[in-house]
């Protein structure tokens, strides 16, 4: 099987360049796999008949990161113009922008992100699809509660994150990788039950 990302038409037939495939997750329920492309766009690839069947676009650079919500019928991205998008799998429209500094914004906003918190390099949504951790160039996670799409909590790092997940049956503990030595654990969010961050496994 080969997927390959949409390409741009030009003038007398012409194809634009082939964008690279930054980030992939599966949907189990629909079998649509949601691809994050270089062109700034996100892909549903139906697997059934490995067509392209929605071109989500919004985003104004390339996409680092991608993440799904299955049982809500949502997909997230982030990208490396310093926003993160939630987007509605059914219309392939944007329902919310999330950025760095913490605010949020509705569909038709076309906001930036102050250039000093840079992109967004990772994603991570809990089992429950409650909660989004969003890692970012400038060095530090946020975590945002995704029913009110508030930002409840920021946390240093390091260096820039590069991947994230939750802890298996946790909605509150993550691991986090990143230009550094060490892999992180730590809680996403302030709890009086949450320990610090710690760093668990050295390269």
């Amino acid at each position: 099987m080969e997927l390959q990302n949409p390409r741009k038409s030009l003038r007398r037939r012409g194809l634009g360049p082939l964008s690279e495939t930054s980030a992939l997750v599966h949907d189990p329920l629909t079998n649509v796999l949601y691809s994050a492309a270089g062109d700034g766009n996100a892909y549903a690839w139906d697997l059934s008949t490995h067509q392209c069947v929605s071109t989500f676009s919004g985003h104004s650079d390339q996409l680092h990161c991608i993440a799904a919500r299955t049982h809500r019928r949502q997909i997230v991205t982030g990208s490396e113009d310093g926003t993160v998008r939630l987007w509605d799998v059914r219309t392939a429209g944007c329902t919310g922008t999330l950025l760095a500094d913490g605010t949020s914004g509705a569909k038709s906003e076309s906001a930036a992100a102050p250039s000093a918190y840079g992109w967004c390099g990772c994603l991570a949504v809990d089992a429950s699809e409650n909660w989004l951790v969003a890692g970012w160039g400038a060095g530090f996670l946020c975590t945002f509660e995704l029913n009110t799409l508030a930002c409840v909590a920021c946390l240093p790092t390091a260096a820039a994150p590069q991947a994230a997940c939750f802890l298996p049956g946790s909605t509150s503990e993550l691991v986090t990788a990143g230009a550094e030595p060490n892999l992180c654990a730590s809680p996403s969010r302030p709890g009086p039950n949450l320990s610090p961050l710690v760093c668990v496994i050295a390269a």
